[in-house]
């Protein structure tokens, strides 16, 4: 679980940098194993816009990537999929975390949910959680600005509930961006 918290909070770093580097709009999106699966591993991957405009938005339809009728998409992908193993998404910190710094339910939200597909006919992942980065580095998870976007990372497999150690919260800062990890 340690590896996979570390590499979750560097893809949204990377793409947080990526967003204001090239001053265009960044997707993270994730995938939801199914528990207790141990073939199923959580999976990151990141697609921005080429254009630098808001070309996704919070689509409520399945969008494939790359899609087929448009060779020159606005969207590239950034990162293809990285494998987090052992690990799993929850919405809203269900987890008991002291040191976690209590925010009122207008002040945070969870990962946004989009239904997207990458790769090619036959092998594609489909992704179902999104965060966005803006050009000025905003993190969102929908039109509207949160002061945080909690992302709770739990064991895919065992006991992840209580006072665990084995759980953790990725809390992204909505107007910075920035990803402070909190754990037991």
């Amino acid at each position: 679980m340690d590896s996979s918290l570390l590499a979750a909070s560097s893809v949204l770093e990377q793409a947080r940098q990526y967003a204001v580097s090239k001053n265009t709009y960044v997707w993270v999106l994730f995938n939801e194993p199914e528990m207790n699966d141990a073939s199923n591993e959580l999976t990151v991957a990141v697609v921005a816009s080429r254009s630098g405009t808001d070309t996704l938005g919070w689509p409520d339809d399945k969008i494939i990537l790359p899609a087929a009728n448009q060779p020159a998409s606005d969207i590239e992908i950034v990162v293809r999929g990285r494998r987090l193993s052992a690990a799993r998404i929850a919405d809203r910190p269900s987890v008991n975390i002291g040191s976690l710094p209590k925010a009122g339910a207008a002040e945070q939200a969870s990962l946004a949910s989009l239904n997207i597909e990458i790769g090619p006919n036959g092998n594609r992942a489909s992704f179902t959680r999104a965060v966005q980065f803006t050009p000025t580095g905003e993190a969102r998870a929908s039109g509207a600005i949160v002061r945080y976007i909690d992302l709770t990372m739990l064991p895919l497999r065992g006991e992840g509930g209580g006072d665990s150690p084995n759980q953790a919260v990725l809390r992204i800062g909505g107007l910075t961006g920035k990803t402070l990890i909190y754990r037991n």
